[in-house]
């Protein structure tokens, strides 16, 4: 599938604006045959690094968010969330007494996994993108580090180079962008499965003059949850997320243990 996406037309306008307005001037140096040089790029090249940073930033936050997405939904349909051992009852929905302990870490280890797999479908005519970062990428060549709690995910990814040069040519200079993105579970409309453990003991404990039903949809807003006669809960995103290629929602069910 090739998957294609442009920058938004306001933010390159904005980045053009501002490095026209600054009017700077960058010094940089290389070595080039045991010896160093120094070179003079304008505004022209400013311009360029930073609409290329804004670029990679766009396509990485674009292709983060579906691996997040498509991570939490493997996990939900797996019961991978769930504390070990996972145990189903007679009617084979999974019973949940509480998140397991390294559901971070599992979470972080399967969306890297997934994020190489939304860059490995793209295609890309510059060569910056498809050379200097997909391929690295899937290569593991660069430093991924992602940062995982109950609210999300971030990652910074470093090592990547941009290589720009004089405008006679003679001249060439490796700039490093600053590549990063974060990924927050309920601006998603979602919810963590952390959050989801706390909200279905305090609505068994203390759920007020509400029923445990209505004591789900209050505190689980991104989901419709449902409780069958069996106690049977079943959640369902309201949002409807691109996976794979088609749209769909998240849908998974427990039985409050």
């Amino acid at each position: 599938m090739n998957k294609r996406a442009d920058v938004p037309l306001a933010v390159a306008i904005l980045v053009i604006a501002t490095m026209a307005i600054t009017s700077i001037a960058m010094y940089s140096f290389f070595m080039s045959a045991g010896k160093t040089q120094g070179v003079v790029l304008g505004v022209g090249f400013v311009d360029d690094v930073n609409l290329k940073e804004l670029a990679i930033n766009f396509y990485v936050q674009q292709a983060g968010e579906r691996a997040f997405v498509k991570t939490y939904k493997e996990i939900a349909d797996n019961g991978d969330y769930l504390e070990l051992p996972a145990i189903k009852d007679s009617g084979g929905i999974y019973k949940f007494a509480g998140a397991r302990k390294d559901i971070d870490e599992l979470f972080k280890e399967k969306f890297y996994d997934n994020f190489k797999n939304e860059f490995a479908i793209m295609e890309f005519d510059e060569d910056y993108l498809e050379k200097d970062f997909r391929k690295n990428l899937l290569f593991n060549k660069f430093v991924f580090t992602n940062f995982s709690d109950e609210n999300g995910l971030k990652i910074i990814i470093e090592g990547m180079g941009i290589e720009e040069g004089s405008d006679a040519g003679d001249v060439k200079v490796v700039y490093s962008p600053k590549i990063s993105a974060g990924f927050n579970f309920e601006k998603l409309g979602l919810h963590s499965f952390k959050y989801l453990e706390i909200v279905k003991d305090e609505c068994i404990l203390n759920p007020g003059i509400m029923t445990f039903e209505e004591c789900l949809n209050f505190y689980l807003f991104n989901f419709n949850a449902k409780v069958s006669d069996e106690d049977a809960v079943s959640v369902e995103s309201k949002k409807t997320f691109l996976i794979g290629g088609k749209f769909e929602k998240i849908r998974f069910s427990f039985i409050p243990a």
